[in-house]
Formats: C-alpha cells, structure tokens, sequence
C-alpha cells in the first residue's frame, strides 16, 4: 500500500482546503438522532398541540405550551416526562445548558422515585444529556451518558430489546471521537447482532442496519471487517430473494469502494461492480439511466485506479452519454468537469518513518498547481507555497507523493481531455526538529 489515501472533488483556489480522508485521524463524525418527545398521558390534548407545533418546526409555540403544562401535573410520572422534554427542546433551540438543568431535574425526581440505576425512565433522559454533550464537542460526558443510558436500556429490557440501539449509536461515534476505534467498531457491531437476534438475520431492518455498520467500520479504517460484513449482507439478501435480486447493487457497490479506499487492486472489487452493473441492467424498472451511469463512472474509476486508463475512459464515455439521455448536464459538469482525485498517498513525515504517523503530531500542507493528463496521471506539478515555513523538507516528499496519485480526468463528449492548472492542497503530517515541537507547550 502506498499510503493512506482521499477521496474527494479537486477545490478551487479560493476555497483551499484540505480533502477529507476515510480513516483515523482524519474521520468524520455523524450526527446523532434527536430524542422524540416522551407521551405526556395525563395532558392528552395538550401533547397533541404541542406535538404539532414541533413537526411544523415552532419550537418556540411547542416550548411555551409546554412550560405552560409544566406548572400543572402532581403526579411523578408526569412531571418526569414533563421535565425530560423540556430538556429535549430546548436542546433543539439550541440552549444546551438549559437543558442539561431540566435533565438533572427528571433524574433528580427519578432518584426521588428510589427505584435504583436500572429505573427506565432513566432512559431518554441519559441518552439526551449525551446528545447534548455531543453536539458541543465533550465527548468524554456524552460517552458516560451514553454508557448510562445504554445499561439502563439493557437492565431495564433485556440483551436483545432495540431500545438499545439509539445509545450503541451514540456509543460508537463518541468512542470514535475520542480515537478508541476498537471500542467504536465493537459498538457498531452490537448495533447488528441486536437487531439481527430480534427481528431475524435477514429481516430489512437488519440488512439496513448491515449497511450502516459496514458504512461505519469503513469510516474507521477497518476494511477487512466491513467486507466481512457486507460479505454476509450479500449471502442473506440472496437466500432471501434470489440470486439477481436488485437489492444486491447498493452492497455490491460499497464492497467495491471498501477495496477501492483501501487501494487494494483485488479482482473481488472489479468483478463485484461488473456484478452489480448486470443486475441493474435486468431490473429496468429500479435503476434510472442516472444509476447506471454512476455504476459506468464507478467502473471507469477502478480501472482508471488499478488497471487500464483506456477502459476507464471508454467507461466514463458511457456514462456521459447515459447523463445525456437522461438530461442531466449538471451531472456531467459534477462528475466530469473537472478533475478529481481518486487515489492521493499521503506523505510520510520523514524518511524510515511508517506510512500512517500519530495523530498528535503536527500538520501543514503544500498547495501544488499541476495538469493531469487524459490518463488520469499528474504532470508538471510545482508547489506554490508550503505552511509551516520549517516543514520545507517535506515539500518533495509531498511532490513524490502526488506523482503517484490517480485522478479521473476532465471528460466531455469528445471523451477525455488534457486538464492544466488544476490546484490541490496537500496535508501531511511532520517531525518537527525537537521533540517539544511535538505537541502543547514545554515545561522550560
């Protein structure tokens, strides 16, 4: 392997900004799900209301209502509830400290109740501290929140009760925040097992949920692992429905990306995208010619990644004329209209060093205007600035680096063209010269 790689659109020079990449350090975090109102059943009509205005998005309607109710229940339940959705909406109006407060009051009258840390009503409320917490970036509370709301759920309904899954979710993104990646794909994979043990193997909820456990475990680096699930997701959708059945296309697609994003030119990857291309073909009625077009453009980019930039070409030819058909020049300038990168080694910080370094090291770039020619390889690249000013050396590490990349060039229909000045930013990461440049301040 080359190095760890991105995949993204090449920017224009007044928007220079670093491209994403798939793995550790560099990953992106998800959202998580806002908790829903809990039912309020001694105040009926009033949820009604107050449920309407916040599908109709007037938080501030559904908020007075609500505080409005909040000075009438005696009973615990309700004032629980009534106090737990507070938090939930003020968290949507965006005052996080606000409803951290009326949390603690729910857990505050839960505790009152003495019914112990397995109480359920425990439940939503622990789950929303820990969005909140991760919606402001403390991922360490979100995670004890979480945790809490997770036990609470597995204590309260059982190892194979869904409502467990909200919290494995949050569990999973926040242990990947903090880079604990194996306590993050141990929290995806639960997600599956779960819903696999309650509603079947091979139900559509568990092949959804396959495919968000396979989208995630490649968001954290673990190929291998996501194929193996993929892998799995595949044999079931065709014991369930057959061996063309067009459900098969989205994975067949996602498994040839896992190798693609793992730059391992494996004949699995190719044969699973002419697989998935075929079955599209059969299933008219399921694929616009906008989806098989984008199934041509993903073809064209394992060739153009791996094998032969002549097929490649002759692929995203295919797919122009496929937008054409369908009227989708938007399209074509989107995917075609420029260069864009589809395979970018990352530099290794310095000669005998491995090709993946710490995150806690420090990182620059180097912005390169170069031409990528109709076979998708750099030409002519030259660096025109380099930050900090004392990572220099790394300049022709990063060049050595971008002469290796892959690029699916500019096509138009006259087929693939020659592309000049397009202009790419760099990053890496470096040694600095002393130690102490590493990392926070000396003691000195």
């Amino acid at each position: 392997m080359l190095g760890m790689i991105c995949f993204a659109g090449v920017l224009p020079a007044e928007a220079q900004v670093g491209l994403p990449e798939p793995g550790p350090p560099y990953i992106e975090l998800n959202s998580l799900a806002l908790p829903a109102l809990l039912p309020m059943p001694a105040a009926p009509a009033q949820q009604d209301r107050i449920d309407a205005a916040v599908r109709q998005d007037r938080l501030p309607d559904a908020l007075g209502l609500l505080l409005d109710l909040a000075a009438e229940p005696d009973d615990t339940d309700s004032r629980i509830a009534v106090q737990t959705n507070l938090g939930h909406l003020y968290q949507r109006l965006g005052e996080p400290q606000t409803a951290i407060g009326h949390y603690q009051q729910a857990l505050d009258l839960i505790a009152a109740g003495g019914n112990g840390a397995r109480d359920p009503r425990q439940l939503p409320v622990y789950y929303g501290i820990g969005v909140v917490e991760y919606g402001r970036g403390r991922y360490q509370p979100a995670q004890e929140a979480l945790g809490q709301a997770f036990f609470t759920a597995r204590s309260s309904y059982g190892l194979k009760s869904e409502t467990q899954l909200p919290a494995l979710r949050g569990l999973a993104e926040t242990s990947l925040a903090l880079g604990q990646y194996e306590q993050a794909q141990a929290h995806a994979r639960a997600q599956l097992s779960i819903v696999q043990q309650s509603q079947g193997p091979a139900s559509d909820d568990a092949l959804e949920t396959a495919e968000q456990v396979g989208d995630f475990l490649g968001r954290t680096g673990q190929y291998w692992q996501q194929r193996l699930v993929l892998r799995d997701k595949l044999k079931l959708i065709r014991a369930r429905y057959g061996a063309d059945d067009w459900r098969q296309v989205e994975t067949l697609q996602a498994l040839a990306r896992s190798y693609r994003a793992a730059y391992e030119p494996e004949t699995y990857g190719l044969a699973d995208l002419e697989l998935a291309d075929e079955i599209a073909r059969k299933h008219p009625e399921r694929f616009s010619a906008v989806d098989l077009a984008r199934l041509k453009r993903e073809l064209g980019d394992y060739y153009m990644t791996f094998r032969s930039p002549k097929r490649a070409n002759q692929l995203y030819g295919h797919a122009w004329a496929l937008l054409e058909e369908a009227g989708r020049p938007e399209l074509q300038t989107s995917w075609f209209g420029s260069a864009q990168p589809l395979f970018v080694p990352r530099p290794a910080p310095r000669d005998g060093v491995g090709e993946l370094p710490a995150a806690g090291l420090p990182e620059g770039y180097v912005s390169f205007r170069f031409n990528v020619t109709p076979q998708g390889r750099v030409s002519v690249p030259e660096a025109e600035d380099i930050v900090p000013a004392e990572a220099a050396d790394m300049r022709l590490r990063s060049e050595r680096a971008l002469r290796e990349a892959r690029f699916r060039p500019r096509v138009t229909a006259s087929g693939a063209e020659f592309t000049r000045d397009v202009l790419y930013r760099m990053r890496f990461r470096y040694l600095p010269e002393t130690p102490g440049d590493a990392g926070g301040e000396s003691d000195s």
